[in-house]
């Protein structure tokens, strides 16, 4: 599937996420683990002879593409480009899963990956507060919409109950691990966040106990000299 010069690129890539924080590595490695997701998807739906939904695949393996090969290793050598990454990302799932909704209808549960969009704003730092209330209100609404219109409910194409029932059940397992593990990664987050304030806090305590004790026994050294100088 990788060329010789892309499996290259990815060591480099890989090799230069060392450095990075840890949730900019675990958003870069989904990238390439959606990439290889839709890849798949597209060979499915080909071989249930879906070719619209393959077509819309095809696109959406070039955008994940993109947003490693290209995106990516742009921003992990001069940084910027994350809001754009993340735009495309918005974008892809937003059209794609409704279109895949449209097609296979609402008991597919296409449209589940919609709520995923609603949580991961929380894991990007770069955007303003009416960008975080529009990604993840959009993204609610939309999913919602799909769900309880009654003009996604049924499949606009011919095909097999037990296959609808199957594309429901995996899609069901993958968006809800999917939740489940950001919700994880969220909770670790805040727990580092409240660790790292602990700590803060103790060290300044720590420096200003530090720094009354030197005081203090600057002035005991101080009283003495004076006593002594008395004497004298």
């Amino acid at each position: 599937m990788f060329s010789q010069k892309q499996r290259e690129t990815l060591l480099l890539i890989h090799k230069r996420l060392r450095k990075e924080n840890f949730y900019w590595r675990v958003g870069y490695y989904a990238l390439v683990i959606a990439g290889v997701v839709h890849f798949g998807f597209l060979l499915l739906f080909l071989f249930l002879e879906l070719y619209l939904l393959a077509c819309v695949n095809v696109l959406s393996v070039l955008v994940y593409w993109y947003s490693v090969f290209g995106l990516g290793l742009k921003t992990l050598e001069n940084k910027g480009e994350e809001r754009l990454i993340g735009w495309l990302v918005f974008a892809e799932l937003i059209g794609h899963n409704v279109i895949a909704t449209y097609y296979l209808g609402a008991g597919a549960g296409f449209q589940y990956y919609i709520y995923i969009l609603a949580a991961l704003p929380f894991f990007i730092s770069t955007y303003s507060m009416p960008v975080y209330l529009f990604r993840v209100g959009s993204a609610l609404v939309i999913a919602l919409f799909l769900d309880l219109n009654g003009f996604f409910e049924a499949p606009k194409v011919q095909i097999d109950a037990a296959v609808l029932l199957w594309f429901s059940k995996m899609n069901t397992v993958i968006a809800l691990g999917a939740l489940i593990i950001l919700f994880y990664l969220y909770l670790s987050k805040e727990r580092k966040y409240h660790d790292d304030l602990i700590r803060q806090d103790y060290s300044d305590s720590s420096d200003m106990d530090h720094e009354s004790h030197t005081s203090q026994k600057r002035e005991k050294e101080l009283s003495k000299s004076k006593s002594r100088n008395r004497n004298i």
